[in-house]
């Protein structure tokens, strides 16, 4: 049935079971430096400057569409609203 001797640990499984730990541990450890970003960059001046003008160059032609949205919508809905006045005028008189 069983083995009735017991079977004792020897220090063997016990230090490469220490040592497998320890490798695993240290590979973790290894892995996570290595995948760690890099520190970013110090902007300098002409990096700066050149976002500066982009975001300026962005607002720019972003006024310019707004612009030329608010007066579609305002030339449409000024015709809109003649037509829905007209329809109200001719409920209004029947």
């Amino acid at each position: 049935m069983s083995d009735s001797e017991l079977n004792k640990a020897d220090g063997c499984d016990v230090f490469f079971s220490l040592l497998i730990a320890l490798v695993l541990l240290g590979g973790f450890f290894i892995f996570k430096s290595l995948t760690e970003p890099d520190a970013p960059l110090e902007v300098d001046h002409k990096t700066e400057q050149i976002r500066k003008d982009k975001i300026s160059a962005h607002k720019s032609s972003n006024a310019t569409y707004k612009a030329k949205i608010d007066t579609f919508h305002s030339e449409n809905n000024s015709t809109l609203e003649k037509a829905m006045k007209g329809v109200i005028n001719q409920y209004n008189s029947k």
